[in-house]
């Protein structure tokens, strides 16, 4: 078999002798053009600068002089420059020239290097299976043919693997240089895929962000706000609540109630804490005895100012509680309008909200605001339900509330509340007990049990903290039993008052009528 020559080493010389050559004769052209420029052009331009110079002395005057000297000053300048940039731009264009060859060859020959490994593994594998024909062709013929002749091809097809393993070595130097640079480029490329995911990601955090928004901004739709009084203004101790239409596409579409922190309040940190104490408490009490709970969470300030109408400087989140949306009336509203209630209904209600209260005080929570306004009755009275729980007070919450400050409305607080000397649960529970039999009293009598008339707040809360109780209720049809429970929850001594909200209770079921 005749072996195959390779003259890829011979065409790789051959094509840097001749860019050498081009490259030694722009070299030369260079030389030549620096040589004429250093002993013609430029010993030309000083001759005629001093020969207008000398015209100007000896001969010419004026204008004449003049012309001689710029001529003899700025065609010889310009001459050298244009000669000089000629030099400079034919050099440049040599080196460009020189720099395309190669990388036109680097990449012809890159081609030519993979097709040549290819041929030389296929010769290889063609010498290969030769040696081993001829081994088996020894073994069946055994001795016909000579081994002399063996040795000598054998020797022959040795000579040729080893021709081809050099120069595949060679081959396999220049590729594994070229895989070098590849493996750099995917290095890189994998960088830049990396940055590229990580800013795929933020931009698709960003997108569901935005549409998490939008999606708030238009699911409430602001109907009015309540509870406000005749200046406009809110009448909530710290929140403010909107009445709007909430197209919630999991729980369905409703009229509902939003509240929020007042807007001068969201710097208070005590009362953003007080407020998600509300959210917290609202999750755990029976729809039964409460306003329904729907859910609490944070709104931006843009969405927070298209349901308000209320702008807000830049700042963190708005909390919202949503509640349901309720269409009976206050029992505020029924006393001013039926002035009394009968006794029936009056103990009806009275135990509901004591059984309800029971079950808050139960889980560690005192309610601390009970009052007409925040008591909710259906049309037949007896299923009442209670409101805002704004300033609830969490047994666990230690900080929240210090010694001495008043919470709640003061006209059916007890006199230690007044006097800020609740300390433990136990005294927050009794301060319930009193709240819930003054609104007890007033929806039989009408009036207030301590305070009746008083619109001076100081002077109403010396009058509480210092008054005792009526000693009798004379409102026709209030049997002694039901007055003697009612007048016992009002005792000014809390120790002389019922301990429990379930004592209470168990005393308002004990009464007759």
């Amino acid at each position: 078999m005749e072996r195959q020559t390779f003259d890829l080493p011979v065409k790789k010389h051959q094509i840097f002798r001749r860019m050498d050559a081009a490259t030694l004769a722009h070299q030369k052209t260079r030389k030549v053009l620096a040589i004429i420029n250093n002993y013609v052009i430029f010993p030309l331009a000083i001759s005629l600068f001093a020969g207008a110079n000398l015209s100007y002395l000896y001969f010419a005057t004026g204008a004449t002089s003049i012309a001689i000297a710029a001529v003899g000053t700025i065609v010889p300048t310009a001459v050298v420059g244009l000669v000089q940039l000629a030099i400079s731009n034919r050099f440049v264009a040599a080196k460009a020239w020189r720099q395309d060859a190669e990388l036109s060859w680097l990449n012809s020959e890159m081609e030519k290097l993979e097709k040549e490994e290819d041929s030389l593994r296929d010769q290889i594998k063609g010498l290969q299976k030769d040696i081993k024909d001829y081994e088996k062709l020894l073994e069946n013929e055994g001795g016909e043919i000579k081994a002399v002749d063996f040795v000598s091809v054998l020797r022959l097809k040795t000579t040729a693997i080893d021709n081809l393993y050099r120069e595949l070595r060679s081959l396999k130097t220049s590729l594994d240089a070229r895989e070098l640079q590849l493996a750099e480029l995917w290095e890189k490329l994998d960088e830049s895929k990396e940055n590229l995911d990580r800013l795929m990601t933020l931009m698709k955090e960003d997108q569901e962000s935005v549409n998490k928004d939008k999606y708030i901004k238009r699911r409430f739709i602001p109907i009015r706000q309540l509870g406000v009084d005749e200046k406009g203004e809110g009448k909530g101790g710290m929140g403010s609540i909107y009445k709007a239409y909430d197209k919630n596409r999991e729980k369905g579409e409703r009229v509902v109630v939003l509240k929020f922190v007042k807007p001068g309040m969201l710097a208070d940190e005590t009362i953003i804490a007080r407020f998600m104490t509300e959210a917290r408490v609202l999750q755990k009490v029976p729809g039964t005895h409460y306003v329904q709970y729907i859910e609490d969470g944070e709104l931006d300030r843009a969405a927070y100012t298209a349901i308000t109408g209320i702008r807000l400087a830049d700042g963190p989140p708005v909390p919202y509680i949503e509640m349901e949306y309720m269409t009976d009336q206050t029992l505020e509203e029924i006393i001013d309008i039926e002035r009394r209630l009968e006794p029936e209904k009056v103990l009806a209600i009275g135990m509901h909200l004591a059984e309800g209260i029971g079950f808050l005080h139960e889980q560690g929570v005192a309610h601390r605001d009970i009052k007409p306004a925040n008591i909710f009755l259906d049309t037949n009275y007896y299923r009442p339900r209670l409101g805002d729980l704004g300033i609830v007070k969490e047994e666990k919450d230690t900080g929240m509330t210090q010694t001495g400050t008043i919470m709640g409305s003061v006209s059916y607080m007890s006199p230690e509340a007044i006097m800020g000397q609740c300390k433990t649960h136990q005294d927050f529970a009794r301060a319930d007990v009193h709240s819930l039999a003054a609104a007890m009293f007033e929806m039989l009598t009408g009036t207030l049990p301590r305070g009746e008339g008083i619109k001076e707040m100081g002077k109403l809360m010396v009058e509480i903290a210092t008054t005792d109780p009526p000693e009798t209720i004379k409102v026709p049809g209030v049997t002694e039993s039901l007055a003697a429970v009612i007048l016992k929850g009002l005792a000014s001594d809390p120790l002389d008052r019922y301990q429990s909200m379930q004592k209470y209770n168990e005393a308002l079921y004990s009464v007759t009528l």
